[in-house]
């Protein structure tokens, strides 16, 4: 019993773990997403977003 527990404990960490940085990797995308479109309407030179973040 005590071990099926720990493991239950280890898989919900996990899956809580897993689905935190999920969420911060999409959120960072979006607002990474939004960005270049503004820049992308300002300076119409081609999408390369890493080009356009450095600036």
């Amino acid at each position: 019993m005590r071990t099926m527990e720990r493991r239950d404990i280890l898989r919900l960490f996990l899956v809580t773990f897993l689905v935190g940085s999920i969420v911060l990797i999409v959120a960072k995308f979006k607002r990474d997403f939004a960005y270049d479109i503004k820049s992308n309407l300002r300076s119409n030179r081609g999408y390369y977003p890493a080009v356009q973040v450095e600036k």
